[in-house]
């Protein structure tokens, strides 16, 4: 009987490693998947858009503070409308289509905005943990991309953030 329940337990533990080490790839394949369909509500399920909207703003907020000398009325004033202007752009660039996008491309830019002639994204998934993996795209070029951000909520995994290359929010 020991020996059935010791069996048991390391099959257990074996299953739970493997499902840790497959789920990510799971979770970016249905994150493909639901891009390539334009399935909205899938989409819905696989990415947090309030987060990831409000971590772009901050990011793009966070450089255009390093970006210059806001001490002043006039660039104080400036930098307020630019910060406006971003938010916008992030609300627009960040939604089923955007996500769609950046899926297939590998980088984030406007739904239906051709620049790489049906060139697709090979993404590579770094684990970080049990709760959290990135995932980012190869394209073959120069260009920095973005990185993708997945927690773990429970079984599965969700898309919390984006994080842009430094250079990129300038």
């Amino acid at each position: 009987m020991k020996r059935v329940l010791l069996g048991l337990g390391v099959l257990l533990l074996v299953l739970a490693g493997g499902w840790l080490w497959v789920s990510p790839l799971g979770a970016m394949h249905a994150l493909k998947l639901s891009a390539q369909a334009g399935d909205r509500e899938a989409l819905a399920q696989e990415v947090d858009f309030p987060a990831v909207r409000q971590s772009l703003k901050d990011q793009l907020n966070a450089a255009l503070l390093r970006g210059g000398d806001h001490s002043g009325g006039l660039g104080a004033i400036g930098a307020l409308f630019v910060a406006a202007i971003g938010d916008r752009v992030v609300d627009a660039v960040i939604s089923p289509d955007g996500i769609s996008t950046l899926v297939d491309a590998g980088k984030l830019r406007k739904s239906g905005q051709d620049d790489d002639h049906g060139t697709r994204a090979h993404w590579v998934i770094t684990r970080q943990g049990l709760n959290r993996f990135t995932a980012q795209p190869v394209r073959g070029t120069d260009d920095r991309p973005p990185t993708l951000v997945f927690t773990r909520t429970g079984l599965s995994w969700r898309l919390t953030d984006i994080v842009l290359p430094v250079d990129a929010a300038k």
